[in-house]
């Protein structure tokens, strides 16, 4: 069975986690970000169970290419930061989170891209292999 989700919005790569020095403390700064695609991947969940089984992961990251090159690029690679495999990483950290997927390590498999496009937003799909 396959599982599809569409995030409107820019993807976003995964950052590190940062330090503050007035505080002595370390926080994430996107958390706030990873809540609010967490409830979109939820709500598009429809209280399905867990997965928990092995998975085959599918993403594309479309982005809008820069204004000047903007005829010119839809629908080619895009070869510019953020990293894919930091994409990727967001991605399926929220997908645990929202309890969508039991844990990251079962995704098996990932056939990702990044894409210049009309519009941003992120596809996921997850599927069951055996």
């Amino acid at each position: 069975m396959t599982h599809y989700y569409r995030i409107v919005g820019a993807p976003t790569a995964l950052a590190r986690c940062r330090y503050s020095r007035k505080t002595s403390k370390v926080f994430n700064s996107q958390s706030q970000l990873q809540l609010v695609i967490g409830i979109s991947m939820k709500n598009q969940h429809n209280n399905k169970p867990m997965l928990k089984c092995p998975l085959s992961m599918k993403v594309i990251f479309h982005f809008k290419p820069p204004k000047q090159h903007y005829n010119s690029r839809l629908n080619t690679s895009h070869t510019q930061t953020p990293d894919l495999d930091n994409c990727i990483k967001m991605y399926a950290d929220i997908a645990q989170q929202a309890g969508i997927i039991c844990n990251d390590s079962f995704i098996a498999h990932i056939d990702a891209s990044k894409v210049w496009s009309d519009d941003e937003y992120t596809e996921i799909w997850f599927e069951e292999m055996e």
